[in-house]
């Protein structure tokens, strides 16, 4: 059920019987020059679409900004940072939290979103709540290893695809190549380098990793919509029987 659908008195009868909320969290950011800007809000929102049709518990509307301080160099980008999203999200929380919410599920579809949740998540603990962050794009190769991805390449893309073919440029894809801090110090993800084997996180602006602001062993021209409707119908589905969980959770 979707909470801008209801009246106040039919949110008050929820909570009589029912006490978890799932919040949905995106971002508007670089995904390359092939992919659109809303990638990682559209998902979030097309899996919270998906699983309010397969469950019974209170949906907030989705929320499209987060956490892209990283992303800043790239024109149409729109950040909360990570304080702000935290507020926000810690903002939405406590409301709920004064109606009757206890459990919280926070659908997410950015890694820069994160921290901030998990923060909310932590305090949230102290006053007798609890929270989960379930990050799709972690969730799909957990459950199919051939669903891994990086940030806008195959796996996003498919993902796109399955939602609005129209929304994906391929013909616009520039390869990208990871730039490195030095010689020895090669880039192996957006916010880590290599250094003798080990991962080390050196925080840098997204443009000076990969210029076209993609990266990831799965080109996007071997994107799908079958890719893409299978990841999505299956994470889905996870979700669903996560949350049908998360509701017997002691707190």
């Amino acid at each position: 059920m979707k909470l801008e659908n209801m009246t106040w008195p039919q949110v008050a009868e929820y909570f009589k019987s029912k006490d978890t909320v799932v919040i949905t969290v995106g971002s508007i950011e670089n995904h390359g020059t092939h992919l659109c800007l809303g990638t990682d809000y559209l998902v979030a929102d097309k899996l919270a679409e998906m699983v309010e049709k397969k469950s019974d518990v209170l949906f907030t509307p989705s929320m499209p900004f987060g956490n892209a301080d990283h992303h800043m160099a790239f024109p149409g980008t729109i950040t909360l940072g990570e304080e702000g999203l935290y507020v926000v999200i810690r903002s939405i929380v406590e409301s709920l939290f004064v109606h009757g919410a206890r459990r919280f599920v926070f659908l997410n579809g950015h890694g820069g979103n994160i921290n901030g949740l998990q923060k909310v998540g932590a305090e949230l603990n102290r006053i007798g709540g609890i929270a989960a962050v379930l990050n799709w794009w972690m969730i799909a190769p957990a459950l199919n290893p051939a669903w891994a991805g990086g940030h806008a390449s195959a796996q996003e893309t498919s993902a796109i695809m399955a939602i609005n073919e129209d929304w994906v440029d391929l013909g616009t894809l520039e390869e990208f190549r990871f730039n490195p801090v030095s010689e020895n110090l090669p880039a192996d993800s957006l916010s880590t380098v290599k250094f003798k084997g080990v991962s080390i996180p050196v925080a840098r602006s997204v443009d000076k990793v990969t210029s076209p602001g993609w990266c990831g062993p799965d080109s996007p021209k071997d994107a799908t919509v079958k890719w893409g409707n299978e990841m999505l119908e299956t994470v889905a589905d996870f979700i669903t029987d996560f949350i049908k969980e998360f509701e017997k959770a002691q707190i």
